[in-house]
């Protein structure tokens, strides 16, 4: 299997600084132990692992050492994936299935910034909803 992985600087505009995280793009389900290996590898404090569903996208996170319930800048990273490399369009909501909830990215422009992502996250089965709200630069991203 053949998987592409980047690396995103969350939350800044220069190179080599911010929130590094890694993406890696899944063509099809792998197993936990798969996934945790590839996150001790990266050794970011976290690595986004984003699986293609039927409408959304299926979001997992791993440090180097334990799958975590929710990150937000690997959240952001993810989406910022998603819409550079054309899997969704820029001014399309990218929705994450998540095993804490679902979570809705989408992309505003605000001229300082040069744009920005806002991500909602609403709690499951009825359980008290909440939004949380993030802004990301991205200095770009590379595969590794």
């Amino acid at each position: 299997m053949t998987a592409r992985i980047f690396h995103v600087d969350a939350f800044t505009d220069v190179p080599f600084t911010g929130n590094p995280a890694a993406v890696c793009l899944l063509t099809q389900e792998q197993s936990q132990d798969w996934m945790q290996s590839v996150a001790a590898e990266m050794n970011l404090s976290e690595t986004a692992f984003v699986r293609i569903l039927a409408k959304d996208y299926e979001l997992r996170w791993f440090t180097p050492a334990m799958e975590v319930e929710l990150c937000g800048h690997a959240t952001l990273a993810s989406a910022h994936i998603l819409w550079t490399q054309g899997f969704a369009g820029h001014d399309e909501s990218v929705r994450f299935q998540t095993k804490s909830g679902v979570l809705t990215c989408k992309r505003t422009y605000i001229a300082r910034y040069q744009g920005y992502t806002r991500c909602d996250y609403f709690r499951p089965r009825g359980q008290p909803s909440f939004r949380l709200r993030l802004s990301i630069l991205c200095a770009g991203s590379w595969n590794r």
